[in-house]
């Protein structure tokens, strides 16, 4: 688990079939940020922002969200994240708080 504490934080993501990592203390609002540059590397994604979600698939459940890659922009992916305490959180409201880094 890793917990950074208050403050905007960034939270760097191995390749996806290193396991995924549970986050404790994500706050979109506070300028924390999830890189995910090294899960996406072992992926077929051009580099292009607007094909971004075929390749990162965000998921609400319950109090959590979890964060996959999809290696080839299908299905559900490889789950890379646990964040905890998130709920509610989508794709969307992480690309428009500026959260992800790829």
């Amino acid at each position: 688990m890793i917990s950074n504490g208050t403050g905007n934080d960034t939270f760097i993501l191995p390749g996806a079939s290193l396991g995924f990592d549970v986050i404790a203390d994500f706050t979109k609002t506070n300028g924390d940020v999830v890189n995910l540059h090294g899960a996406l590397q072992d992926t077929t994604w051009n580099g292009k922002a607007n094909t971004l979600s075929n390749y990162v698939k965000v998921t609400d459940v319950g109090s959590n969200t979890y964060i996959a890659v999809a290696h080839n922009g299908t299905g559900s992916g490889v789950q890379v994240a646990q964040l905890t305490n998130t709920p509610g959180l989508s794709f969307n409201d992480l690309i428009s708080h500026h959260s992800i880094q790829a």
